[in-house]
């Protein structure tokens, strides 16, 4: 327990606003699209994320 507190710690207001800024019309949609597609949708998915930041 004592390395998962400060990790939890560390974690906590990046998963607070990360539960804000997601929307429930992302969840499912991309829940769908992962039961659809399975893995082939990680590589369009990770390309369009760093495209986004880059």
């Amino acid at each position: 327990m004592t390395k998962l507190k400060p990790l939890l710690k560390a974690l906590g207001p990046g998963l607070l606003f990360a539960s804000m800024a997601i929307g429930t019309s992302h969840l499912v949609l991309s829940t769908k699209a992962g039961a659809q597609y399975g893995w082939v949708m990680v590589i369009p998915i990770v390309l369009a994320n760093v495209f986004f930041f880059f």
